[in-house]
């Protein structure tokens, strides 16, 4: 048996206080008539676009049965150069590619528990698209980074000069325009 599902909500450790919250993620063709799919970040050192969550139940011969939650991904991996760095972009995002092939070579199906968290994902339009309609290179634009608010230290640096304040600009000389 097979069930289809638009909305995945997994339950993931917070960094500070490691109490659970549930992120959702969707793969939903039509959302109030438009389409949203999310994308995350994937076990192994890629990330994906999240096409269809489905689940799969199987009997075995023993009569036991076999739950397999799974994910059809478009996967996205960083472009390396041949020293196998990351190249960086101009604005210092990480630049990604869709994986090489034809258009039924672009997705993949992975279980569930490797879904680490939501990233955000935006095509680089510097690029040019292929004949499927896909953009050569790809931006991480914002990682949902779980650990962002734990890691602020939120330091105020010291200004170079005194600050100015309303009192100084009303006790001020007017500047002489003619």
């Amino acid at each position: 048996m097979i069930k289809v599902y638009t909305v995945l909500k997994l339950q993931k450790k917070a960094d500070d206080d490691n109490d659970l919250y549930t992120e959702k993620f969707r793969a939903n063709r039509n959302f109030r008539n438009n389409e949203w799919r999310d994308f995350a970040e994937i076990e192994g050192g890629y990330y994906g676009r999240l096409l269809l969550f489905f689940e799969m139940k199987f009997i075995k011969n023993d009569k036991t049965e076999l739950n397999l939650e799974l994910c059809l991904i478009e996967p996205y991996i960083p472009v390396k150069d041949r020293n196998g760095y990351h190249v960086p972009h101009i604005m210092g995002m990480e630049v990604l590619e869709n994986i090489p092939g034809g258009i039924h070579d672009k997705v993949k199906v992975i279980s569930i528990d490797q879904i680490i968290r939501q990233v955000h994902i935006v095509p680089d339009l510097a690029t040019n698209k292929d004949k499927d309609g896909y953009y050569s290179q790809y931006l991480l634009n914002h990682d949902i980074n779980i650990y962002s608010w734990s890691e602020n230290e939120g330091v105020l640096l010291d200004p170079d000069e005194d600050l100015i304040t309303w009192d100084d600009v009303l006790n001020s000389e007017p500047l002489g325009f003619s």
